[in-house]
């Protein structure tokens, strides 16, 4: 039974280990990322494919793709990003094995740039949130010469007009009047005015412009306009509008200390700062998203710059009063302190890094630190929740609606996102909804998981009860027949038993019988004697039949011979009695009593 059982054990023990490897397998699966490759002409558009595809079905994924901006400029289709790096994220679960993202960009100039998802940065997810791994994701985009294309990158025409809320437009007016070696204007918009409808028409047709920040919110904006000639130079329109009075939408912190510019430019000595605040911004230039004001700082009114919906002051300061060493400083009015200005663009939108005003609250665990942003040591905190990452950074910073809060920056991917608990006042943003649809589906697999297990541990339980009904059902079918080795083994000992006996000599027979006698203890002694004559006896009768059939056979002979030699049967009848007689001596047995000495 031990056999069978071993046997059936180990069987069970397979499949067992089947069915383990198999559940387990299910979270091995890759994810296999296609980028083709491409070639463009320069100052064209190139519409890049990122194809993620997998034997399992797709869930979430954050992807982070490499380019070269030297030779492609990024113009759409990431989440996050820009100068180099690009952030691709994945949060819809709809139930796919394929997603494909889109990525536009446009050459800036001859040579070959690879498009690359750096696997070690990225995840993509399972249904079941299990990590994939990652395979492939290289692509490449040559840029061909544009030898002979057009340098034509001027606008025909400008015209734009304010669209409500309720989908009807109205012509607003532009000042200056519109020139196409003029590339700032100004308008001034109602407060029910929500976004800009805008008319560029290009002077050549091989150019093409790109139109953005159409949308309003009250106070300053900034709409820009493109034109991007057919051999790749770029020439960009501005336009300023002002949205007058409204209610701010949620977060922003528009200034209402802005004041119209002064007309006196002239440089002006802060006791505060040390320095010449420069009044004129012809040689530092305007970032985008700012528009000139003016803004009471101490006791006068001076030039400044109003950005980020109006939550965000820019001013100029330089070490003389001819402008040495000057740099735009972003004033914390709360603080009443200077930082050097420093922004970068997410997916085309700017960031403005501020220092916290005194009411905000640092987040728990983090400590303050600087970090180089663009080159500049900007203030910044590390630790909390991201410790064990020495290359993540927590920031304060306000986004183009004038939102201000805190932010992660990865300073190897230059990526920059919302941190999810910066505030109440903070809205929620894609990047905690996407974290919050990742916890979601963990703790829906986590709970498909459980019910996964529950189904092993039931199929397994009934795999051990077939083997122990078997294995009982084996044993009672043993008791009943026995099994084919034992019967072997019996008529084994059957074959042996015949092989003795058959080897056995007439003449040891009487023997064995006799030793089988005197194993008998319990046998009397005259008991004993009759039955060792009995068997002598016997040994004579059969000697004697034996020797009777041998003497017919010679008489045969004989009688044959006689009829020849001429002797008489009365001769043989002589030698037979004679033989008979000496064979009649016998063995006399005498038993002798070892105490007297008297015969028995």
């Amino acid at each position: 039974m031990s056999k069978y059982l071993k046997q059936l054990t180990v069987c069970a023990a397979v499949v067992f280990c089947c069915i383990i490897t198999g559940y387990i397998s299910v979270y091995a699966a890759t994810a296999n990322i296609d980028i083709p490759a491409q070639s463009v002409a320069n100052g064209e558009e190139v519409h890049v494919n990122v194809n993620v595809t997998s034997e399992e079905n797709i869930g979430t994924f954050d992807l982070r793709i490499t380019y070269d901006s030297s030779i492609l400029e990024y113009v759409s289709g990431a989440d996050n990003g820009g100068s180099g790096v690009l952030q691709v994220l994945n949060s819809e679960l709809n139930q796919t094995n394929t997603v494909t993202k889109e990525l536009v960009f446009r050459a800036l100039k001859e040579g070959s740039s690879d498009i690359a998802v750096q696997a070690a940065s990225s995840n993509v997810l399972d249904m079941g949130a299990n990590p994939m791994d990652i395979a492939g994701g290289l692509g490449n985009i040559t840029v061909g010469s544009s030898d002979g294309a057009s340098s034509d990158n001027n606008l025909a025409s400008l015209s734009i007009s304010g669209v409500d809320s309720e989908g009807s437009s109205q012509d607003l007016v532009i000042t200056p009047e519109f020139s196409q070696d003029v590339t700032e204007y100004r308008a001034e918009v109602g407060e029910n005015i929500v976004r800009l409808s805008v008319s560029a028409i290009v002077s050549n047709p091989s150019a093409n412009a790109k139109i953005s920040g159409v949308q309003l919110e009250p106070g300053d904006n900034l709409t820009t306009v493109a034109v991007t000639a057919a051999d790749g130079q770029v020439k960009e329109y501005k336009i300023y509008t002002v949205k007058n009075g409204g209610t701010p939408s949620e977060g922003n912190t528009t200034n209402t200390d802005l004041l119209p510019v002064p007309e006196d430019l002239s440089p002006v000595f802060s006791e505060k700062t040390g320095k010449y605040i420069i009044q004129t911004f012809d040689e530092i230039g305007i970032p985008e998203g700012f528009v000139p004001c003016g803004y009471n700082y101490g006791d006068r009114p001076v030039a400044a710059l109003s950005g980020f919906n109006g939550s965000v002051i820019s001013i100029c300061l330089a070490d003389d009063e001819n402008g040495a060493n000057a740099a735009l400083f972003i004033y914390n009015e709360s603080m009443d302190s200077f930082t050097l200005y420093n922004a970068c663009m997410v997916n085309e939108k700017p960031y403005v890094m501020l220092t916290p005003d005194k009411d905000t609250v640092i987040p728990e665990g983090f400590n303050e630190t600087v970090v180089k942003i663009n080159g500049v040591d900007t203030m910044s905190w590390q630790g909390g929740m991201y410790s064990d990452y020495s290359e993540i950074y927590l920031l304060y910073a306000a986004n183009n609606l004038g939102e201000k809060g805190f932010y992660i920056y990865d300073s190897l991917e230059g990526v920059l996102v919302r941190f999810p608990s910066s505030g109440s006042d903070n809205k929620v943003t894609s990047d905690s909804e996407l974290q919050s649809k990742y916890d979601e589906l963990k703790k829906q697999v986590s709970e498909d998981d459980i019910i996964k297990l529950e189904i092993i541990i039931g199929y397994s339980v009934l795999c051990i009860i077939l083997i122990i009904y078997v294995s009982v059902l084996i044993y009672k079918l043993k008791k009943l027949k026995p099994e084919d080795e034992d019967e072997e083994e019996l008529e084994e000992s059957a074959e042996i038993t015949s092989d003795i006996d058959s080897s056995l000599d007439e003449k040891a027979k009487p023997k064995l019988k006799l030793d089988m006698a005197m194993q008998a203890n319990e046998v009397k002694t005259e008991t004993l004697a009759n039955d060792v004559n009995a068997i002598l006896d016997e040994d004579k009768t059969e000697e004697v039949e034996k020797k009777e059939e041998e003497k017919k056979a010679e008489e045969e002979n004989e009688n044959s011979i006689n009829d020849n030699t001429g002797e008489t049967k009365d001769d043989n009848a002589d030698k037979t009695e004679a033989k008979d007689e000496a064979q009649g001596e016998g063995l006399g047995i005498v038993f002798v009593d070892l105490e007297d000495d008297s015969k028995k």
